[in-house]
């Protein structure tokens, strides 16, 4: 049986449920970005496997292609993030909190009027923030 949301899924979790790893979290916080930046999910559809088919096989619509005054730093961040390969994710830690602060607080987004980016931001400052929830070598993000 399946647990989360089927549009946070990562793919690994969709062939093996059991699979769930650090990788997992960091597809779903992709997708959660990707939301907050665009207005929309990062894969959707009517129907759940067809939600899931779209995470094995589709990629989802570029942030920038979206809302053209996002910056192409944040379409490679979600690209990474939304990698369908976990190894080519970046690790949960240290690094990726420096990588999702760095994307934000370089880009340009207070131009733009929408309630899911501020949104992003705080949820980006809460995750980054100095409280242990993605710290180095922790597989998971937050219970």
């Amino acid at each position: 049986s399946y647990v989360g949301t089927p549009r946070y899924m990562s793919p690994e979790q969709i062939r093996d449920p059991q699979c769930v790893r650090g990788a997992s979290d960091v597809f779903a916080l992709g997708c959660v970005l990707h939301e907050c930046l665009c207005g929309a999910p990062a894969f959707d559809a009517g129907e759940v496997f067809a939600v899931l088919a779209q995470i094995l096989f589709a990629q989802p619509p570029r942030a920038s292609h979206v809302r053209p005054a996002l910056p192409a730093e944040l379409d490679r961040l979600l690209d990474s993030l939304l990698a369908r390969r976990p190894e080519r994710r970046p690790e949960a830690g240290a690094v990726l909190n420096a990588k999702l602060r760095a994307a934000l607080e370089n880009s340009k987004l207070a131009h733009l009027e929408a309630p899911c980016v501020a949104a992003g931001r705080a949820a980006a400052n809460e995750l980054t923030a100095d409280s242990g929830v993605w710290t180095s070598g922790d597989a998971r993000v937050a219970s």
